[in-house]
């Protein structure tokens, strides 16, 4: 999947926003890690170090992906190997999905009604292309339409994330607790952005816009 211009502008301009009102980065791993541990208490036994300094190396690594936002494919090695680290470290494959929705919640959190939903798909669209290169690295495989499906707190309730991450077979509890089969088309999306909307609301289609692509 590819990431458009304006997405990676609205990643980069909210980072900026929330940098400026928040970093103090304790503030913002806080309440990240905080989330993370909300989400799926038996995290916490992957977090057992100094939390500033894993939170200094947190922030650290999000503002090298929003600086090469527009051009992913020049840190795709460096996001290899972290998976390759973090599968060492003992983090199974459904943990990207605890991080992913986590920091969709964190971004929600702190900025509140200046998260807009294009930045909110921005972001999770981003953050879903770069935890699918981790998992894969780690030896395991999940698409990034899944990937970014399961994290959207507006597409799956707190109960049916919980029921998710709890199986070894994603892709199956997905399609158990959410009664659907998930299919990669215009149609899916489609549906994905109207619940997440929850509105008519027409969005901008992609289309129409130049892309940044993961090679």
């Amino acid at each position: 999947m590819s990431l458009t211009v304006e997405q990676c502008d609205l990643i980069q301009t909210s980072w900026t926003l929330l940098t400026n009102q928040h970093m103090v980065a304790w503030n913002f791993t806080e309440t990240f890690y905080n989330t993370v541990f909300s989400i799926s208490p038996s995290c916490k036994v992957l977090f057992q170090n100094d939390m500033k300094s894993q939170g200094e190396a947190l922030v650290g690594m999000l503002a090298t992906v929003v600086k090469n936002i527009k051009e992913l494919a020049t840190i795709k090695q460096a996001v290899i190997d972290l998976g390759v680290r973090h599968k060492h470290y003992g983090v199974k494959k459904n943990m990207y999905l605890v991080v992913g929705r986590a920091l969709i919640q964190t971004l929600h959190d702190l900025l509140g009604e200046a998260v807009t939903l294009d930045i909110k798909l921005a972001w999770m669209d981003a953050y879903s292309v770069l935890a699918s290169i981790m998992i894969k690295a780690s030896g395991h495989k999940m698409s990034v339409e899944l990937i970014r499906s399961i994290i959207d707190p507006a597409y799956v309730s707190v109960d049916a994330f919980t029921f998710i991450v709890s199986n070894n077979d994603t892709l199956k509890a997905f399609n158990n607790k959410m009664g659907n089969e998930l299919e990669v088309n215009e149609k899916t999306e489609e549906k994905r952005r109207k619940s997440l909307s929850r509105s008519d609301a027409k969005m901008r289609p992609r289309s129409n816009s130049r892309s940044m692509k993961v090679n």
